[in-house]
């Protein structure tokens, strides 16, 4: 069985008008809530015996990259490597699960960090839920019924485990 933690970036700051989309950085919430974020995620895995992911992918924009970083200094359990693409810069759920679908078969467990709307599109797609909005910095875990990345399929999994910074119960699945 696969796993997959959707993660959308921590809320990012609009002050510099002239600063272009990918180069934004998170503001004070945001660099507030990740670390907060990363120990909520961190507590749940070791509640679960659950292990790190075998991949971690993040888009390459800062506020993706700077939540990526934050959340990955509260996480005790070993982790590989963050991978910083570009192909993760996007706002299209198909280009996420176009991504998915080519993950490598011996990938049980993945973590993604992007951008809204692809996270919460394609968290919909897969579970056949209607989700709440997917606030910034929110955890989705999903397990996926597909036994190959390539055969992950709409309403074909199950979510696991929502959070996010303003919950006031963790763990809303």
């Amino acid at each position: 069985m696969k796993t997959l933690l959707l993660i959308r970036h921590a809320k990012s700051s609009w002050k510099d008008p002239g600063l272009e989309d990918h180069a934004r950085p998170l503001n004070k919430r945001g660099t507030r809530d990740a670390p907060d974020m990363g120990q909520r995620l961190d507590a749940w895995l070791r509640a679960h015996n659950a292990g790190g992911p075998d991949l971690w992918l993040s888009s390459s924009a800062e506020r993706a990259q700077a939540t990526s970083r934050l959340i990955a200094r509260e996480i005790t359990v070993e982790t590989p490597s963050i991978e910083f693409t570009g192909a993760l810069y996007t706002f299209d759920p198909e280009v996420l699960l176009g991504m998915i679908q080519r993950f490598e078969p011996s990938v049980q467990k993945a973590w993604i960090v992007g951008h809204n709307p692809a996270i919460e599109e394609l968290a919909e797609w897969l579970t056949g839920r209607v989700l709440p909005k997917v606030p910034t910095c929110a955890l989705l875990q999903i397990r996926l019924e597909a036994p190959r990345w390539r055969e992950v399929a709409q309403h074909g999994a199950e979510l696991v485990w929502f959070d996010y910074p303003k919950s006031t119960r963790a763990g809303l699945g």
